[in-house]
């Protein structure tokens, strides 16, 4: 007869066995993570901090005005650790154009975020708001509208080499620059470029106390907007050869002035959509004249005044004095199609034809 050799002893100890075995080969697997966002971004030269927007994927980093956007390193922060990104953090990227930035997670799961860099939209302030000397001591006052700045300085200084001290509007520049020495016996032009490249020009007129005024220049394009001012002198302004009023600018003249041509030639033309307002009145008229033989005495001293916008010009009380050089050339000369609205005006000595 078959006898077992096993007791309910064994048997217990085989199950346990059996459990452990069946246990030690079933452990867990770790699960990996999906964590993929970018929590930061930005950069450490320049200083700047991007703002996430996690929903739509979006960063947005601004940056100093003038940064060179084309080699920036960014520092890249990240959800996870063991998440990575490319392009990599700290690797010099060209952010003239928005660049995509890819995080993979540890699960192999996947983010796309896109980085666009701003600079500050370039500024057309172009204005000098401060000009002045500090040996000798003096401050311009500037007439904005007429683009001059009038700086008294004291009597006896030499004004042949004298270094300003200008402010301009912020991310301008100005030539001749601020501290270049420059001779001022005669008034001297200064440009301010602005951040978007356009320009003003600004006439600067040194007197030295007690001395008299001297007219102020004018000449050749006149392409912004701007006010003739009184200086109150007998004669305010003297044009060397011609202006060219153009570029849709608008020109104010005050009552008062006195503007004398240099040359025969002299002349003033009003084009390409200017607009010319000669507001004289009867107790100030507006006076163009020669500027030669004791401010152009003589009959035809200078050339003309010629219209060719069809705007909105005035000339009024505006006498016109030894102008029309030539026998058929008149003082006034008015384009096909333009327009201009004239009252109270003379016309004296004109070797032309008048208007």
């Amino acid at each position: 007869m078959f006898k077992s050799n096993f007791s309910l002893r064994n048997v217990a100890a085989i199950a346990v066995g059996l459990a452990v075995v069946m246990f030690s080969g079933c452990e867990p697997t770790e699960e990996k993570s999906g964590e993929k966002a970018i929590t930061a971004f930005g950069f450490a030269l320049p200083p700047a901090v991007g703002v996430i927007d996690e929903a739509a994927k979006t960063i947005v980093v601004d940056v100093p005005a003038g940064t060179d956007v084309k080699a920036l390193a960014p520092v890249i922060v990240m959800s996870s650790p063991v998440a990575k990104v490319s392009p990599g953090n700290g690797v010099p990227n060209d952010f003239t154009n928005p660049v995509s930035y890819t995080v993979t997670a540890e699960d192999g799961s996947t983010a796309s975020y896109t980085v666009t860099v701003r600079k500050p939209a370039s500024s057309g302030d172009k204005a000098i708001t401060a000009f002045g000397f500090s040996t000798p001591s003096a401050v311009g006052v500037i007439n904005e509208s007429a683009k001059t700045i009038a700086v008294e300085v004291p009597a006896g200084t030499a004004v042949t080499a004298l270094s300003p001290v200008i402010t301009v509007s912020a991310g301008a520049t100005v030539i001749p620059a601020s501290g270049a020495a420059q001779n001022f016996t005669a008034p001297v032009k200064y440009t301010v470029t602005a951040a978007d490249g356009t320009k003003a020009e600004y006439t600067v007129t040194v007197t030295v106390e007690g001395a008299a005024a001297s007219p102020q220049e004018l000449q050749g394009d006149i392409g912004e907007s701007r006010t003739i001012a009184d200086l109150g002198l007998e004669v305010d302004y003297i044009v060397p050869n011609w202006i060219e009023f153009n570029n849709n600018a608008v020109i104010t003249v005050d009552a008062g002035v006195c503007i004398a041509f240099r040359t025969t030639d002299g002349v003033i033309n009003v084009s390409a959509g200017a607009t010319v307002k000669m507001n004289g009145t009867a107790a100030k008229p507006i006076q163009l004249r020669g500027a030669g033989n004791a401010w152009g005495t003589e009959k035809g001293s200078w050339g003309y005044i010629g219209i060719n916008t069809n705007s909105d010009n005035v000339l009024q009380y505006v006498e016109c004095i030894n102008g029309g050089h030539a026998d058929d050339a008149g003082v006034g000369r008015i384009g096909s199609g333009a327009q201009v609205t004239m009252t109270n005006c003379t016309v004296n000595g004109s070797l032309g034809m008048g208007v």
